[in-house]
């Protein structure tokens, strides 16, 4: 089945379900502020006059979800330059593909959970998980989370690629309140990170991880769970800690 809805330019706090064997174009929707999208096996999901995507909360514990499951699910918001998280308690935000699933955000330039508002148990996680699995991030430099620092009320937010996902990130150098975790079954680019602060490196896989370009890890947390971890270029871990 297809949907066409060639004259939409607005779903604001929306949300747009496709399941087996559909799809849909959206030639001039361009406010998905505060959507959830979710495309099912063989789904396509195209939004291209989209630029910006908000978390956009408005109350407390709200989620979002950019959701891509199965072979030939696909998301593209491939002109969407920045993504920016909510600003109420716990409002997280799910960029997620799934065994198979593909979500296309290539043009983004900045993920950012902002400083304003209630920042407690609030999120951006960004996982790609199973074969074929891939989250395109070619443009993205900088994934800030303004208040992390644990996995409670300070919740970081988790950047993973796992069981054969991708992420594909060539040009993220700046990491803050991260939880970045590298096991070997994903491919995920880290060799180009120069900072990550206030954050959290958990490596683990068996292999020799090399930082080669990581300069600083203020008051990042590293975990090195029988693996190899390199950092030629270190210089500062203050208010950190590294656990073997």
């Amino acid at each position: 089945a297809r949907a066409e809805f060639p004259e939409l330019t607005t779903l604001k706090h929306g949300s747009l379900t496709l399941s087996r064997g559909a799809s849909v174009d959206l030639p001039e929707l361009s406010n998905i502020d505060g959507v959830s999208l979710y495309a099912g096996p063989g789904v396509a999901i195209r939004v291209p006059s989209a630029t910006s995507y908000n978390h956009a909360g408005t109350g407390i514990s709200q989620n979002r979800y950019l959701h891509a499951e199965g072979v030939g699910a696909l998301i593209d918001l491939s002109n969407v330059t920045a993504i920016t998280g909510g600003t109420r308690y716990n409002n997280r935000l799910f960029v997620e593909a799934i065994q198979g699933g593909q979500v296309d955000l290539r043009g983004v330039q900045s993920i950012t959970d902002p400083a304003e508002g209630d920042t407690d148990h609030r999120s951006i996680d960004v996982v790609a998980d199973g074969m074929g699995s891939e989250i395109r991030l070619d443009a993205l430099t900088s994934y800030t989370d303004s208040n992390a620092y644990d996995f409670d009320r300070g919740r970081y937010s988790t950047l993973t690629a796992r069981n054969g996902g991708t992420v594909a990130a060539p040009q993220l150098t700046t990491l803050a309140g991260v939880n970045l975790e590298l096991g070997g079954t994903g491919t995920l680019e880290y060799e180009q990170m120069r900072s990550l602060t206030h954050g959290r490196i958990n490596l683990w896989g068996g292999q020799t991880w090399r930082f080669s370009s990581l300069e600083n890890g203020l008051s990042t947390e590293v975990i090195v769970t029988h693996a190899r971890a390199e950092f030629p270029e270190l210089t500062t871990l203050k208010h950190g800690s590294l656990t073997l």
